[in-house]
Parts: structure tokens; sequence; C-alpha cells
């Protein structure tokens, strides 16, 4: 059974970012647009990456041994860590170094793969040189990789811009309420007109504007706030994918918690039990089953009183000291007896 998931919250500060919430990124070789998303993992010497060609989604992913195998075919005089040259290749292919930008050539290796030839320069400059082994992505990586993200962000950005032009409207509800009071502009230049969504909407479909943006949409689709919104709703994704699992109702919580956790009862604990010598004077059907599940009804537990008084005389000091042990013994595990019945677990939702 799934243990309850925690809220959202604490949920994010555990997540650890991974492929999927990597967000797109506008990618150019030789003039032709492409989107990339990549993830580098420096530690292990490894990375993954998916190219879109706005036809076909082509995927890499690389671990350490393939790493250094294709460093040293491809660069034989190239000596260095391998930590470094993930390094390199991730500052190369995100345009993140200030020098020595890459040059990048696409190669078709048949119909189901294509190869990304990389030559640049190490900053000794030293040339290196790199490709990327690219396959044809799964036929699910389209849609949970691009379509479904970016309908979400079209339904977010949706809601968003209704909540914008509803404050708008409550603020020019303010300006006019501040109007009516005698207030008056200090510069003219600030003024506004009263916010119509409509005209503005008409505006912007025959701005200069919207053309550019239909026509660049390869590389104005992702720019800083769009990435964030992409990771953001990718994140959410996650989140939701472990909030839907089913949660425990009390019963099951009782029946999954190990016996001894503090603050659950557990199930005919030793702790419940009286001890052999006190069985005389409680019913032998306290138990589902008539006795303790852990006493033979077919043998006499040594401690009995029974063999107590065979082996012992009557008065004898030792019989007086197990009799006080027992007595102690009773009390206090009636008294834990009794706080166990008045706890009840506390669950967190």
């Amino acid at each position: 059974m799934a243990a309850i998931p925690p809220n959202e919250a604490s949920w994010r500060r555990r997540w650890k970012q991974d492929f999927k919430s990597q967000p797109w990124k506008p990618f150019n070789v030789s003039d032709k647009e492409y989107l990339l998303k990549s993830m580098f993992f420096e530690t292990d010497c490894s990375y993954e990456l998916c190219i879109w060609d706005f036809t076909n989604l082509w995927y890499e992913k690389v671990e350490q041994e393939s790493f250094n195998a294709r460093a040293k075919k491809i660069n034989p005089n190239v000596e260095a860590k391998l930590s470094y040259l993930v390094k390199f290749v991730q500052e190369s292919i995100e345009e993140d170094i200030p020098s020595g930008k890459a040059t990048f050539t696409m190669v078709e290796d048949g119909a189901d793969k294509c190869i990304l030839k990389m030559k640049t320069k190490l900053k000794a400059g030293v040339p290196f040189l790199w490709e990327f082994h690219f396959s044809l992505g799964q036929q699910d990586m389209v849609g949970s990789q691009l379509v479904k993200p970016l309908l979400a962000m079209i339904t977010e950005m949706t809601r968003r811009q209704a909540e914008l032009c509803t404050l708008l409207r409550k603020k020019d509800q303010e300006i006019k309420d501040y109007k009516e009071s005698g207030a008056r502009l200090t510069t003219k230049s600030h003024g506004t007109s009263e916010f119509d969504e409509n005209a503005f909407q008409s505006k912007m479909v025959l701005s200069q504007g919207f053309e550019v943006s239909v026509k660049n949409c390869g590389t104005k689709c992702f720019n800083e706030s769009s990435c964030e919104l992409y990771k953001q709703v990718m994140i959410k994704t996650a989140w939701l994918a472990e909030k839907d699992l089913p949660e425990p109702d009390e019963g099951d919580y009782y029946e999954s918690t190990p016996q001894g956790v503090a603050g659950v009862p557990s199930a005919q604990s030793w702790t419940d039990l009286h001890p052999p010598s006190l069985l005389s004077a409680e019913p032998m059907d306290s138990s589902p089953s008539g006795v303790s599940p852990r006493v033979s009804p077919r043998k006499t537990p040594v401690t009995s009183p029974v063999k107590s008084r065979m082996s012992s005389p009557a008065g004898s000091p030792s019989k007086d000291m197990e009799l006080q042990r027992r007595e102690a013994l009773q009390k206090k595990l009636a008294e834990k007896a009794e706080r166990n019945k008045r706890k009840r677990p506390k669950i967190n939702l």
C-alpha cells in the first residue's frame, strides 16, 4: 500500500531536477532552427540530449563509459579529466562560454539516425571535436516533452491573462475613485485610458508584433519567462502524478503501521498481556483465540505460581521478592495499557 503523500511544499524541497523538467531552448545549425533541451551530469560524466527539428524528435543518452570511449576516439591527443570535458561540452552546446564559440553541422545517418558534429577549441587553444549520435525518440516523447507541456502553458497563460484583466479593471475603479475625491496627476503623460479588453485583443491581433511572433515561433516561444513556466509545468506534472496516488484510510493505516511505533497501538503486543502469574485472575478469552498467542496452552510457564510454591518454602524471602516484582510489573503494564487506549494516532494529510 502506498504511503501518505507529503504536501507540495515539502515535496518540492526534496524534489531533484530531472531531464523532463529541463526547458527547451532555441538552437541554430547552419541557419536552420531547432529546439534543444539537455541535462549534463558532471559527477557521473554523462548526459541526455533532445533536439526537435519541427518534424522529428531526436534523442541521445550517453553514460560515462560511452563518453570516455568517444572522447578517446575523436580526440586521441587530448588528455583531460572526463568531468572537465563533460562540463566543456555542456558549455559549448548551451553557448555559455564567452569566447571560442563552437560551430555545428548536422549530418543524416540513415532514416532513423543523425549526427550533430561540434568543432571548437579548449581553453588552451587545443582543437576539440565532439559528436552527438541521435536516434529517433520514442513515439510518446513528442507528446510528453512538447505537446502536453505547451498546452498546459497556453492554459496557464490564458488564466493569468484573465487575472491581469480583472486586476486592470479594479485599478481603473480605484483611479476613478481617486479622481472623484479630487486627486490629480502631477504629470499628464502618466495618464491612461480605461482598459477595454475587447479593444486590446483586436489591437494585438492586428499589431506588427503578432506577425513577428508567428514567423519566429521557433526562436521566440522559449524566452526566459516561458522557460521558467515550462519548468514549473513539468514539476507540477510530477507532483500531480504522486499526489493522485490513493491515500490509505484509517483502518489500512493501522494494518500497515509496524508494531512498536510511538502513538500507535500494536495488535496483541506483549505490553497488553499480563504475566503468567496473573492469568488466574484474568479471563482466559481476553485474546481472540481465548489464550495468549505467545503462550502455548499445553505448557505451564516456568515462572508460574505453582512451580514457585513447589520450589520455594512458604514465606521465604525469594517468594516475597517475586511477588513484589510481579505486582510492580502488573501496575506498570496496566498503566501503559490505559495510556495506549487513550492515545489515537495522528495522521498528517
